[in-house]
């Protein structure tokens, strides 16, 4: 839990990985351009309650994470570019009330995004998208209000009874590939009874769940995939976990290709670690995501998301080697990037998990274990938090500064090792002719990626695919008048 904190001035506010977090009522400051406010990934089912973010390139960055969100203010007006809510590969940001028994309860929604400078209020990306109807969020963008790539073309996103600030909304304010209902409401927020409801969140604490004397959306139906989510999350509040996890999977079940079943297939873990299962139940568990994974291969994020829980049930039952060797082997044959970028992350963090375990430790207090791929066993936590930092930081297109460069700079690629794409980025801090080539060991010229362009000051990614290559290592090489880099590449097939 992270609550009532005050972070001022640091690059990143709060992350955390693997983790369901409570993060509520933060504020997280910087006086100039900060990075990002909260950076979450691999987070099943974080609840963000409250939190005022100022002046952060990125406000909430979620990577394969589902955030419960209430009441947030992210705000940024130094930053000619930015991002106040990113969602990227496969997560699901709740930002909607549930509206039900004839009013609704507030588990989520009155969030405000504000970049009125420029920037995009809500960017999505790699089966991503909010859910938002009928919640009063403030979102605007001067860029975009809404942008990206859910990679759900046939999704209409219902966002009705939120407010753009721009009256009315446009087409214009989203950029998406998909359809959305963005009907704007007026002012007249429905107002709150005063008898909130108390509810544990653990550690001996207790949070309120706000409800309204009317409604600001036709009543749902006591049925269909909503009211089924709406009340398994009521069982979760109230402690009954077994019923809360039935509730899930029915969710799975029967609605598969719904809005609701993908953070179901991620609920459903996280009440099976509140109820303390057995190694066997895990098993069991592990067996249902793998046979789900299985019976849904066309449909590449519900396959992914039950591939990736599969292998952390193996976590929980403590087969540490045997999880970093399924992730190692979509490293090493997957050629989906973002897929590949977390099973780095989950590889890094599984190796801190065994060496907290207190077994077969060096010197360094890691574990001694190391799997296929040493580059990405980190030798301390420091060395391991700066591996992942720099990982998510280099995948992201959203979070490059738009401040000038002061240096030169060829950073290391990523994916690294890959299979068969992966990308290279560079700084150039003046008017420079660039050439970036791409070696072999015996020092010969493979590929020119960029052959002696004139390039003005900023940051540039060039994409480098060695499909027609054979294992092994190669080198890329940047050059310009007064700067010259060589860095080393992993192609693995």
């Amino acid at each position: 839990m992270c609550i009532r904190d005050r972070i001022n001035n640091c690059h990143t506010g709060i992350s955390a990985s693997n983790s369901s977090p409570h993060i509520y009522f933060n504020q997280i400051n910087f006086t100039s351009e900060g990075s990002t406010g909260i950076s979450l990934d691999n987070s099943l089912s974080p609840v963000l309650k409250g939190n005022s973010i100022t002046n952060y390139y990125t406000g909430i960055n979620n990577y394969l994470s589902s955030p419960v969100m209430y009441k947030n203010n992210i705000q940024n007006e130094l930053y000619s570019a930015g991002t106040g809510l990113s969602l990227i590969y496969n997560s699901i940001a709740k930002m909607e009330a549930d509206n039900y028994e004839n009013a609704p309860e507030w588990t989520a929604g009155l969030n405000e995004i504000l970049l009125p400078n420029a920037g995009i209020g809500i960017f999505v990306d790699n089966y991503s998208y909010p859910v938002m109807k009928c919640s009063f969020n403030k979102v605007f963008g001067e860029e975009y209000i809404m942008k990206g790539k859910t990679n759900f073309p046939n999704m209409t996103i219902d966002a009705i009874n939120n407010n753009w600030l721009r009256n009315p909304a446009s087409g214009n304010d989203f950029d998406l590939d998909c359809g959305i209902d963005y009907e704007t409401y007026s002012e007249n927020i429905p107002d709150f009874n005063n008898s909130p409801n108390l509810f544990s969140i653990g550690f001996n604490i207790q949070d309120t769940l706000f409800k309204s004397d009317e409604s600001s959306c036709p009543t749902e139906n006591s049925g269909g995939e909503n009211y089924l989510f709406y009340t398994a999350n009521k069982f979760e509040r109230e402690g009954n976990y077994s019923a809360a996890k039935q509730k899930y999977e029915q969710i799975v079940n029967e609605y598969r290709s719904g809005k609701y079943s993908k953070t179901s297939l991620k609920k459903i873990l996280v009440c099976a670690d509140k109820l303390n299962l057995s190694s066997a139940d895990y098993s069991n568990l592990r067996n249902y995501y793998q046979t789900l994974r299985n019976n849904n291969l066309t449909d590449t994020s519900f396959a992914n998301i039950s591939e990736e829980l599969s292998i952390k049930c193996l976590i929980r039952k403590s087969e540490f080697e045997n999880a970093i060797n399924e992730y190692e082997n979509i490293v090493t044959s997957s050629s989906d990037s973002a897929k590949i970028l977390n099973s780095q992350l989950n590889i890094i963090e599984t190796y801190l998990i065994m060496s907290n375990q207190g077994d077969n430790l060096n010197s360094n207090g890691m574990t001694s274990y190391t799997g296929r791929i040493p580059a990405l066993k980190p030798n301390s936590l420091k060395d391991a938090i700066n591996k992942m930092n720099s990982i998510l930081g280099r995948n992201k297109e959203q979070d490059n500064f738009t401040a000038l460069p002061t240096e030169y700079e060829l950073s290391q690629n990523y994916p690294n090792p890959f299979n068969p794409v992966t990308k290279i980025n560079f700084n150039i801090p003046k008017d420079s002719y660039v050439k970036l080539k791409i070696y072999d060991m015996l020092g010969r010229e493979i590929a020119i990626l960029v052959n002696n362009e004139f390039k003005q000051p900023g940051r540039y990614t060039v994409e480098f695919n060695g499909s027609t290559m054979s294992s092994g290592i190669y080198f890329y090489r940047l050059e310009t008048k007064d700067f010259i880099q060589t860095r080393k590449m992993v192609l693995v097939k």
